[in-house]
This record gives structure tokens, C-alpha cells and sequence, in this order.
């Protein structure tokens, strides 16, 4: 063992063991996280890519957000600055507001100055048996998503997901 350790502990009389031990480890940590954000491994190898639509509601916004979301907007994922896909189509339609009356009962209302947008968006996504990404983002109905363009930021919720969206 004279040979590989010297007498103050260097591999092969240049690199510290312990220094050689962290510089490994440090490694395999960088390693493990690039695996993960990137998705390297086997469930990268079971994703397949495809075109996907996703219907995305805008709640109660005013009328100078409404009149930017066009269909052609190029979307990022705020939070990410990834691509997600292209605007396909925008309807509006008046929000509702849910408010309690004295009664104490609940009512459902249209707000005079509040709209919803509703913002189909088709774009790249990775899918498997239990993913949808687009981006980088994970697509399920009900979650957030943070949109922007190079004029706009908003917050959307997932509505409804089409697979097999017609060309």
C-alpha cells in the first residue's frame, strides 16, 4: 500500500484522499440534479414528444390585459423562460363574483369590470404514462402556470388538456 498512499495520505504521492472524496461526491451531486431538471435516465427514455393543446383560464382580469393576449403570441413559462407554445385561440367572457349577502346566504354574480380569458395554447410536450410536460412545466387540469410574452404576464389555470389535437 506504500505504493498508492504515501506517508501524509496523497493517492499516488499527488492528490489527497479526502480532497479526491469530496471532489466525487460533489460530482455525483451535480450529476443527480442535472438527471432531475434535465430528466435524463429511464423516464426520459419512456417520454414520447408531441403536440399538445391546453385550454388555460385567465380569472377576473381588466380590459388592458384583455386586449394584448392575441392568438400568435408566442407563450414563456414565467417562472422557467421556457417555451411553451403558441396562442391559438382567445375568447372573453364576463367574470364571476361570488359574494355573500346579509342574509348570509351565498350569491353568484357577472362582474361589470372583470373578464375571464380563456387561452388555448398549442405547443412541444413530452408525455408519458404519468406526465405531461410542456416546457419544462408540468400540465395537469387545476394547476397554475405563470404565461408571459414580451408584453404581458399573467396567471393562468389548466382547463382542460387535449392530446390529440387536429393539425
Amino acid at each position: 500500500m506504500g505504493r498508492i498512499l504515501d506517508q501524509r495520505g496523497r493517492l499516488l504521492g499527488r492528490i489527497n484522499i479526502i480532497d479526491l472524496l469530496l471532489i466525487v461526491i460533489i460530482a455525483a451531486g451535480v450529476l443527480a440534479v442535472a438527471q432531475h431538471r434535465l430528466g435524463w435516465g429511464d423516464q426520459a427514455a419512456a417520454l414520447k414528444r408531441q403536440p399538445i393543446e391546453v385550454v388555460l383560464v385567465v380569472e377576473a382580469v381588466r380590459e388592458p390585459t384583455v386586449n394584448v393576449i392575441q392568438p400568435g403570441d408566442e407563450v414563456l413559462d414565467s417562472r422557467t423562460n421556457t417555451y411553451l407554445g403558441t396562442v391559438t385561440n382567445v375568447e372573453v367572457e364576463p367574470a364571476s363574483i361570488v359574494y355573500q349577502g346579509s342574509d348570509g346566504r351565498f350569491y353568484e354574480t357577472t362582474s361589470p369590470s372583470r373578464m375571464d380569458i380563456w387561452v388555448t395554447v398549442r405547443g412541444p410536450a413530452a408525455v408519458s404514462a404519468n406526465l405531461i410536460e410542456l416546457g419544462h412545466t408540468e400540465i395537469r387540469i387545476g394547476v397554475q402556470v405563470p404565461l408571459k410574452t414580451y408584453i404581458y404576464a399573467v396567471s393562468a389555470r389548466v382547463m382542460y388538456v387535449n392530446l390529440s389535437p387536429e393539425t
